[in-house]
């Protein structure tokens, strides 16, 4: 995994894509889900970047069938469909990633989000999801 992460950082994704096929067959079904999901979230995540869509979304929901918790795969998924310019299923599949605990700072930072921010549809889901639950249970507003 780790090979592929630094792959994937220098922008070397069919390289890093090559690193995460193996890991994945090399993954035994009894590892933690959480590393299985990774693993297919990271592959998605090469298609992504590829601008292959199909093969990405094919990965990333794979990735939730393992994980239903994994909100940063939620988010790239709707990553996915904001490249297709799908922003009915961008909206509807980021809603879930922010339902999962995706924060807030880190849709508002992305630069493939950022051509949305001053979208009604966009206001109103960051405006929904503006206060975050913390991990001793307090309150956090994010504005």
């Amino acid at each position: 995994m780790i090979w592929g992460s630094l792959l994937t950082r220098q922008g070397k994704f069919e390289e890093g894509l090559e690193k995460y096929k193996k890991v994945l067959e090399q993954t035994h079904k009894k590892e933690s889900i959480a590393r299985i999901s990774n693993v297919y979230s990271s592959i998605g995540n090469c298609y992504r970047r590829l601008g292959k869509n199909e093969m990405a979304m094919n990965y990333l929901q794979q990735a939730i069938k393992v994980d239903t918790t994994a909100s940063r795969t939620y988010f790239n998924l709707a990553l996915v469909h904001l490249s297709g310019n799908d922003l009915d299923q961008f909206f509807e599949v980021l809603e879930k990633a922010l339902e999962k605990g995706f924060q807030k700072r880190n849709v508002v930072d992305d630069f493939q989000c950022a051509s949305l921010l001053q979208n009604p549809r966009m206001i109103k889901v960051l405006e929904k999801y503006s206060v975050n639950k913390l991990a001793n249970g307090a309150s956090e507003i994010l504005s």
